[in-house]
């Protein structure tokens, strides 16, 4: 079982943090934006193999300038997380995600690589490396992705968006709709909600990579169910909480 008292304290925290610093006030909104942006782009690229680090694509994404060493693609990816990121909060005011929405994260994260059908889903089937475990066909794919955007449109309106997000995360990767960058937009997805109801940005560090993919993994092989990449989100969302309460000098008294 995943733990309620984590998911309790990150509520009061989002709670905390809305009465401070409101998410409906477009500075504070744009300040948490640009603050998340290279460490959320970084550590996603990272967590799929990307060999850049946080002060490289910082130089990316900030000032338009390539760095030595790195491969083009690599050079792609931070310029694509970075549009992607800034889609993201495009997204937060409407009522809900679409599969549009989703498809142009994709076509994002997949900038200037042409081979990898930025956009659209994958027309092979394909294997994890280094994961013994079966992905759907490709040609189960569109009603899989059909059956996971009804899912996502019913559950915004019954559980805590926390858990919502975190599913959402969960199942769009075990379905595995394109050729690669998977888990990138499972983890736009996964923030585009989290942002839309007060919570921050989750980035996972590369030094959590283990920890994040065996979460994952328990869920796809049905080792129990959801909880404990519930809980795995719940955790690094909650350390992102304390150290922006504790940079802005929040106060906060646990309950």
């Amino acid at each position: 079982m995943y733990s309620e008292g984590i998911i309790g304290e990150c509520k009061d925290r989002k709670m905390a943090i809305s009465e401070k610093r409101p998410f409906s006030d477009k500075f504070t909104l744009n300040q948490i934006k640009d603050f998340y942006r290279v460490p959320n782009v970084w550590s996603s690229n990272a967590i799929e193999g990307n060999t850049l680090t946080e002060d490289e694509t910082a130089i990316i994404l900030r000032d338009g300038i390539t760095v030595g060493q790195h491969t083009l693609g690599e050079m792609f990816e931070a310029v694509g997380g970075g549009k992607a990121y800034d889609f993201m909060y495009t997204l937060i005011d409407s009522e809900e995600m679409t599969k549009s929405d989703i498809l142009h994260f994709h076509e994002l994260v997949t900038f200037g690589q042409p081979d990898l059908q930025p956009g659209e889903f994958r027309n092979v089937d394909v294997i994890i490396t280094g994961l013994d475990e079966s992905l759907p066909s490709y040609g189960d794919v569109p009603v899989l992705f059909d059956e996971f955007m009804k899912w996502l449109s019913e559950a915004g309106n019954e559980d805590e968006p926390l858990i919502i997000a975190a599913e959402a995360h969960a199942r769009l990767v075990s379905i595995h709709p394109f050729r690669d960058g998977n888990g990138r937009v499972a983890r736009l997805v996964m923030n585009t909600i989290l942002l839309s109801h007060g919570y921050l940005p989750v980035s996972i560090p590369p030094v959590l990579r283990h920890d994040y993919i065996s979460a994952l993994q328990s869920y796809r092989l049905g080792r129990g169910a959801l909880d404990s990449f519930i809980d795995f989100i719940a955790k690094t969302e909650l350390q992102t909480q304390k150290d922006f309460m504790r940079l802005l000098r929040i106060p906060f008294e646990k309950k």
